[in-house]
């Protein structure tokens, strides 16, 4: 399950009595509502993302560091960009769309001048 861990399964399966690598088709009925019964206390699947997300809206809209990388799609960590960073790259991306805060949606894009051609930023050829 999402956001379970090797830690909490090894854990849920000896409270349980289980054998570690028992499978799944393995357990009997009894066996499947007492593990249902025990996941009900872990913040698992659906939850555990819907956290995250929302951990990640909080820190972008109040425009910390690590929101505005998460935004723009950089590592959050410290991590080289010259070489390298594809990886954050491809990873942030799924949360880039529609959170990126005023400055990064302004000027990360490359088509900056396209928002608002009245601004002082704007070009002062015509497009």
């Amino acid at each position: 399950f999402y956001g379970l861990g090797q830690i909490n399964a090894e854990r849920i399966c000896a409270r349980l009595g289980f054998y570690p690598n028992i499978r799944f088709h393995q357990l009997t009925e009894p066996d499947l509502l007492a593990m249902a019964k025990e996941l009900s206390a872990y913040t698992i699947d659906d939850e555990k993302r819907q956290i995250m997300r929302d951990n990640l809206n909080r820190k972008r809209i109040a425009g910390t560091y690590s929101g505005r990388r998460h935004a723009m799609g950089y590592p959050i960590r410290g991590q080289r960009t010259k070489r390298n960073a594809q990886t954050a790259k491809r990873l942030n991306r799924v949360f880039r769309r529609g959170y990126a805060t005023d400055a990064v949606s302004e000027f990360s894009s490359g088509t900056w001048y396209r928002y608002e051609l009245s601004t002082k930023y704007c070009l002062s050829r015509d497009f």
